[in-house]
């Protein structure tokens, strides 16, 4: 018989013999609820026999340590271990309240350090007792990971000791670095509910906005109301464009289409509301269709909407300026030219044909000066 103090652990050290010759049962072990002692029973005697409640220690396929909300037992068929419930229904089944502290708790008693503490609320901290706002909170020390995750060998997801994570690679080199394995996609963003993307980056670099297969560097696609894009710069002290296209091949800088005929829309509009440009084209400018300057309704190729504080159009250079209107058909059309230009030699400004033709000047209807393709001049009714 072994001696037990109430709510301490059982300690048994006993040799258990075989049934006694004559009695159908072997010797029983007793444990009294609530404490007391082991108790080891003389031949053809039960635990109910005692006074007090006692239950029997069955060392067979049901093993207990005490019974009730703080038992502790074993049981078949699959080994399986209970703490603090009397029917495991797992390999490891614990039952608590909230009011008993951890739920589970991995520590090293000498240096009073967790490695692992399960919460009431049913939260896991790893490495440490702070952080219990999450449902998983992984305190790593200086110098050590927090968390990495292999999937087939290879590190699917890192969370580097300096904070950076990595998706697809172990060493990340950048706050957030998503390395795509052979041909396939760095990224994809869908929404709830839908089933294709909003967000694609594909495998050839190239990043689609509302496109499932972007066929450029950047796609953008608005199948609703409002616009495709919007670029603002908010200092209006900036010089730098909001937005800025650059091509150093044959490629177009920018493309703008209207893929509707009957759209009301303007393929490229820009407006200002400040001191600034509306727009600015250097180089060559190619259009289809009519381009409206300070007007959404261009009636004409090429429509200018001035006002009253000053010239509309200016073409301008540092020593030559020319303005020239060219009729491709019939071949023998006339060009005209509309120029000026300045040197040490000459002064002059120009307005004439670069064709074989003359040039006249009509008023009402009529011609009222006709000069001639060789020099003839002739004023009035010509």
């Amino acid at each position: 018989m072994t001696p037990r103090l109430p709510g301490s652990a059982l300690a048994i050290s006993l040799a258990f013999a075989a049934p006694v010759a004559g009695h159908a049962q072997a010797l029983q072990l007793c444990v009294q609820e609530g404490g007391g002692f082991v108790v080891a029973l003389q031949q053809d005697q039960t635990c109910d026999q005692l006074p007090g409640i006692w239950v029997a220690l069955d060392i067979g396929d049901h093993d207990w340590t005490g019974e009730g909300t703080g038992a502790m037992r074993t049981a078949s068929p699959n080994d399986r271990v209970a703490v603090g419930d009397t029917v495991p229904d797992a390999r490891l089944h614990v039952a608590y309240t909230g009011d008993e502290g951890a739920a589970m708790l991995v520590e090293d008693p000498d240096s009073a350090t967790e490695a692992m503490r399960v919460t009431p609320e049913g939260r896991t901290i790893l490495g440490g007792i702070s952080g219990d706002s999450a449902r998983l909170t992984v305190n790593a020390p200086a110098g050590d990971e927090a968390i990495r995750a292999r999937a087939g060998g290879v590190t699917s997801f890192v969370v580097a000791a300096d904070g950076q994570v990595g998706v697809g690679t172990s060493v990340p080199a950048a706050a957030l670095a998503v390395a795509a394995q052979g041909d396939e996609d760095p990224l994809h963003v869908t929404p709830p509910g839908t089933s294709r993307p909003a967000l694609v980056l594909d495998a050839d670099g190239e990043l689609g906005i509302g496109v499932e297969t972007p066929e450029d560097k950047l796609a953008v696609l608005n199948e609703g109301l409002g616009r495709a894009g919007f670029f603002r710069t908010e200092n209006a002290g900036n010089i730098a464009a909001a937005l800025s296209a650059t091509t150093t091949g044959r490629g177009n800088a920018v493309f703008a289409n209207v893929l509707n005929r009957e759209s009301t829309s303007a393929a490229l509009r820009a407006v200002h509301s400040g001191g600034g440009r509306a727009g600015q084209f250097d180089g060559s400018v190619s259009v289809s269709g009519n381009l409206g300057i300070n007007t959404l309704n261009p009636t004409a190729k090429l429509v200018v909407e001035g006002d009253d504080d000053g010239a509309d159009v200016v073409v301008r250079d540092e020593r030559f300026a020319r303005m020239r209107m060219v009729a491709e058909a019939p071949t023998d059309d006339v060009t005209l030219s509309v120029q000026a230009r300045g040197s040490s030699n000459a002064e002059r400004a120009e307005i004439g044909t670069v064709s074989n033709h003359g040039m006249v000047l009509f008023t009402n209807g009529e011609t009222r000066i006709r000069l001639q393709r060789n020099g003839a001049v002739c004023i009035g009714n010509c």
